[in-house]
């Protein structure tokens, strides 16, 4: 009888550890359990704002808003970090991966959508620094800003959101004059000296998200925004778009139809397995092409290197 009971004890409790242990921790289990390859892995920062932060705050970690977090996401851009840095090799390993790997063949303008499950997992500081790669990769870079509801990177950049994506898709002015250029990016807020001992830079395009609208996913589904997508390809190697997440709203879903590839950015035990399978399905099912996944808040914590 002792035993029975223990052996049902046993079931009943892995059963429970089971369903209380909805993330995915390695990269096996998210090639295996999505049936994605993993094209990137993104190391934890700590920047020096957390070394700065005492023990009660490490253990129960306060929520960044406002300046608080736009800081934050400035301080991880790839202009403050050594080139020979393990995050810089992390996203030169993520740029190779995507060109040879993910389209099997040389960039040759490409669109590219980089989104996630939920929020907070990452995307927006990604893409940037995908971008920035990119660029001193010496691909000529755009990087687009398409989260109309929640914009981040002009704030990454230190830029005024106007005019923007959604400026342009309503016709109040020209891409020409809405896309910033890596000097509007030197005389920013930010003025990123860092960034003239990067070469390359200068490969580096933005268009921030404009002016909000009332209606996001009404403008990203418009002919206005697949001819602009047209317009612009003629003009770049790769052309990255930062997207709402895909659970949220139907924004990017709706883009993911009209680029060439979609990636996925994964915080680690922050979003269930089965809402990422789930982000997957959406995806597919709405034609869309989800090319890989980039794992991103990996441990060990690497210190932040000038």
């Amino acid at each position: 009888m002792g035993a029975a009971i223990g052996l049902m004890l046993g079931l009943a409790g892995a059963f429970l550890t089971e369903q209380l242990d909805t993330s995915i921790g390695t990269i096996e289990d998210v090639e295996s359990y999505l049936k994605l390859p993993v094209v990137g892995i993104i190391p934890y920062l700590k920047t020096e704002d957390e070394k700065k932060i005492g023990l009660m705050q490490r253990l129960w970690p306060r929520e960044l808003k406002g300046k608080e977090r736009y800081s934050h996401l400035k301080n991880q851009l790839l202009v403050h970090y050594s080139s020979s840095s393990p995050i810089f090799e992390a996203y030169r390993s993520l740029r190779t991966n995507i060109q040879t790997e993910v389209f099997k063949e040389k960039i040759q303008r490409k669109i590219l959508l980089v989104s996630s499950s939920g929020p907070e997992e990452g995307k927006s500081i990604t893409v940037s620094n995908l971008a920035v790669a990119m660029a001193q990769g010496g691909l000529r870079t755009l990087l687009i800003d398409a989260d109309m509801r929640r914009a981040v990177i002009h704030n990454i950049f230190g830029m005024k959101n106007e005019p923007g994506l959604s400026n342009v898709l309503r016709g109040t002015v020209d891409s020409k004059d809405a896309i910033r250029t890596f000097a509007d990016i030197l005389i920013s807020e930010t003025g990123f000296d860092e960034a003239l001992k990067i070469p390359g830079l200068d490969n580096l395009n933005i268009l921030v998200s404009g002016s909000l609208p009332s209606a996001p996913a009404e403008l990203l589904a418009s002919p206005e925004m697949t001819t602009l997508l047209v317009k612009l390809r003629e003009s770049y190697d790769i052309i990255l778009i930062d997207s709402p997440p895909v659970l949220a709203v139907a924004d990017a879903t709706i883009l993911a139809s009209k680029v060439d590839g979609v990636i996925l950015v994964y915080r680690v035990g922050k979003t269930a397995r089965a809402l990422i399978n789930r982000t997957k399905m959406h995806l597919i099912e709405s034609g869309a092409q989800v090319k890989g996944i980039v794992l991103n808040n990996i441990s060990p914590q690497i210190e932040m290197q000038y």
